[in-house]
């Protein structure tokens, strides 16, 4: 279908500005290394206050840096979380990736199997 051909060539990946991407990215992983990232384990309070602390996170930082980069890299972050440009929807997705990567590392290094929890596959169970 050509309409949706054309309404999805804005995420083209040619259409993406990938230094504007990059530094959204990295803009948004430093706010949640001062802020603290949101788990499946957090307390409702902790999801509840996510924006408020990363919005404190991010004025802290543009204290820090001083503008104009300050205010740029504040921008940045709010663009991220208002998700209404390709930059900002990609930022996302990739962030979401990374996390399903991260997880998978984890499970590889950390999961056992259960027969090594229940004590079958080792020959002392």
């Amino acid at each position: 279908n050509n309409n949706t051909n054309n309404k999805n060539a804005k995420f083209h990946p040619s259409k993406i500005n990938g230094m504007k991407l990059l530094r959204m990215a990295v803009t948004h992983d430093v706010c949640e290394s001062l802020a603290g990232d949101i788990t499946p384990f957090c307390e409702a309070g902790a999801v509840a206050s996510k924006q408020a602390k990363e919005h404190a996170a991010m004025e802290e930082i543009r204290r820090m840096v001083g503008d104009p980069l300050g205010l740029e890299l504040f921008e940045l972050w709010k663009e991220y979380e208002e998700q209404e440009t390709v930059e900002a929807l990609y930022c996302k997705d990739i962030d979401k990736f990374e996390m399903v990567m991260q997880a998978f590392e984890y499970e590889k290094m950390h999961l056992k199997a259960k027969s090594d929890v229940d004590g079958d596959g080792d020959g002392d169970g």
